[in-house]
C-alpha cells in the first residue's frame, strides 16, 4: 500500500491561486472563482512557480482518485477565469416553433409555443451565467460564463423545462432545446 498519492496542476502566468486550508481561490483576466475541498480528506499547497499539488495520506478505494478530481477542478476553474466556457443550444420543433427572448439584462431566458402550449417557461440563470440568442444562426442559444458547473446546470435546466409531455412517444416527437456544441470560448 502507498504511503500517499498526490498530483500537481500547472498554474499559467497571469493567473492567481491561492490555498487557505482546503478553500482554493482561482483569479484571472475573467473574473474570480472560490471553491471549497473541506470535505475532502486532502492536503492543498501551492508553491511560487506556480505548481498547484493535492496530496492524500495513505489512499485506499476511492480515495485514490481524489487528487485527480480535485486537479481537474482546479484547471476548470483556472480555463473559467482565462478563456471562459460557452454552450450552444439548438431549439427542434417539427410544427409549432418555439420562440425564444432573453430578458432581465441577459439572465433570463422565456421559452414560448411548445408543442402549441400557451404558458410561459421562464428560465433564470445563476448569477455569473448570460444567455444571448445567435444572430448567425437561427433558433440557437448561446450560454457564456466562467463557471464550468453553472453553465453546463442553466443548460441543463433548459433541456429538461422543455421535455415532451407524458404519454407522447419520444422517438416520434422530438420537440425541444438540445446542447449542439460546448467548450471554451473563442
Amino acid at each position: 500500500m502507498a504511503l500517499s498519492a498526490s498530483m500537481t496542476t500547472k498554474v499559467p502566468a497571469g493567473v492567481e491561486c491561492t490555498v487557505d486550508g482546503r478553500k482554493v481561490t482561482v483569479a484571472g483576466p475573467k473574473g474570480k472563482l472560490v471553491r471549497d475541498f473541506s470535505h475532502a480528506p486532502v492536503d492543498l499547497s501551492r508553491t511560487d512557480d506556480g505548481v498547484f499539488t493535492v496530496t492524500v495520506w495513505f489512499p485506499r478505494g476511492r480515495l485514490r482518485a481524489l487528487p485527480q478530481t480535485i486537479c481537474s477542478h482546479v484547471a476548470n476553474m483556472v480555463n473559467g477565469v482565462t478563456k471562459g466556457y460557452e454552450y450552444k443550444m439548438r431549439l427542434a420543433y417539427a410544427h409549432f416553433p418555439i420562440s425564444a427572448t432573453v430578458v432581465s439584462d441577459n439572465t433570463v431566458l422565456e421559452l414560448r409555443n411548445f408543442m402549441h402550449e400557451t404558458r410561459t417557461r421562464r428560465i433564470e440563470c445563476p448569477p455569473g451565467v448570460r444567455v444571448a440568442l445567435s444572430t448567425a444562426v437561427k433558433d440557437e442559444i448561446i450560454l457564456t460564463g466562467i463557471d464550468i458547473e453553472d453553465v453546463s446546470r442553466t443548460a441543463a435546466t433548459i433541456h429538461r423545462s422543455l421535455r415532451v409531455p407524458g404519454g407522447k412517444d419520444l422517438r416520434k416527437f422530438l420537440d425541444g432545446c438540445y446542447v449542439s456544441s460546448r467548450g471554451l470560448q473563442e
